[in-house]
C-alpha cells in the first residue's frame, strides 16, 4: 500500500475508506512497510492516526471482525486507552472476557510454567532457600531478578512501538503488572502451604517463596521471549 511517508499522509488524507483501514491495520503487523514508516519517523504516531479514523472501522458489513483484529493490534502494543474504546465498541461480545485482557494474562499463564521450570532444576529451590537465608544475598539477588524483569519488558515494548513515546510508561505498568502477577503466585504457594498440613505450613518461608516467585516470574518473561516468536506479553488471549 505505502512504501514512502508521503504516501502514508495522501492516503490517510484521502476519501478511500477502505484503503485507510487497511494501511492501518496493516501499519499494527510488524516487517510491513507501514509499520516500518511509523518506526522510523518521530513525527508520525499510529495510536493518534487510529484513534482519529476509528470511525472508519464502524458502519460497513465487516466491521466487527475489523474491531476485533484492531483492538488485538493496538493491545500488542500495550495501548491500553485505545484498547478500552475499541472495547467499548465491539458489541456481543463477553465484556468479562475482553476485560481479562486488560490484565496480561499470558504473564500468569507463562508463571506456571516458571514455576514448573524452577520445581524441575533439581537444586535450584536449595540454592534459592540458601539465598534467602542470607540477609546479604536475599536483597541483592531479588533486586537484580526485578532489574531484569524490567529490562526484558523494557525490549519487549520497544519491539513493539520503537521510537514513539509513551514507551517508559508503558514499560512501567506492564513491569508492575509482572510483579503483581508474581505477588499473587507467592500468596498462591503460601495458602497451598496452609492447606497442606502442618510440616509443610511450618517449613514455610516467607523469603523464600519471594525469591522463588521473583525467579519463576524471570523466567517466565524469558520464556516468553524465546518460545513465544518474540510476541508481545501484552497480547490477548
Amino acid at each position: 500500500m505505502a512504501e514512502t511517508k508521503e504516501q502514508l499522509e495522501a492516503i490517510l488524507a484521502g476519501p478511500d475508506a477502505k484503503i485507510k483501514r487497511e494501511v492501518l491495520t496493516q501499519a499494527l503487523k510488524p516487517d510491513t512497510p507501514e509499520y516500518r514508516i511509523y518506526r522510523a519517523y518521530a513525527d508520525l504516531n499510529l495510536e493518534d492516526d487510529l484513534e482519529r479514523h476509528l470511525g472508519l472501522f464502524e458502519g460497513h458489513p465487516l466491521a466487527t471482525d475489523d474491531l476485533r483484529k484492531l483492538r488485538r493490534g493496538v493491545m500488542r502494543r500495550y495501548a491500553w486507552g485505545l484498547g478500552c474504546q475499541l472495547t467499548r465498541k465491539l458489541k456481543g461480545e463477553r465484556r468479562a472476557r475482553l476485560m481479562l485482557d486488560f490484565l496480561l494474562p499470558r504473564v500468569g499463564l507463562a508463571l506456571l510454567v516458571g514455576y514448573g521450570a524452577l520445581l524441575g532444576a533439581g537444586d535450584a529451590v536449595k540454592w534459592l532457600m540458601a539465598m534467602s537465608r542470607n540477609h546479604w544475598v536475599f536483597w541483592p539477588a531479588l533486586a537484580l531478578s526485578s532489574v531484569c524483569v524490567w529490562l526484558l519488558v523494557r525490549l519487549n515494548v520497544h519491539r513493539w512501538l520503537g521510537r514513539e513515546e509513551g514507551t517508559r510508561r508503558r514499560s512501567l505498568i506492564a513491569w508492575a503488572g509482572c510483579h503483581v502477577w508474581a505477588a499473587l503466585g507467592v500468596l498462591l504457594v503460601w495458602a497451598l502451604s496452609q492447606a497442606a498440613g502442618t510440616e509443610v505450613t511450618a517449613a514455610f518461608e516467607w523469603r523464600h517463596a519471594i525469591l522463588s516467585g521473583s525467579v519463576a516470574l524471570l523466567l517466565a518473561i524469558l520464556g516468553q521471549f524465546f518460545f513465544g516468536g518474540g510476541g508481545s506479553m501484552a497480547d490477548p488471549l
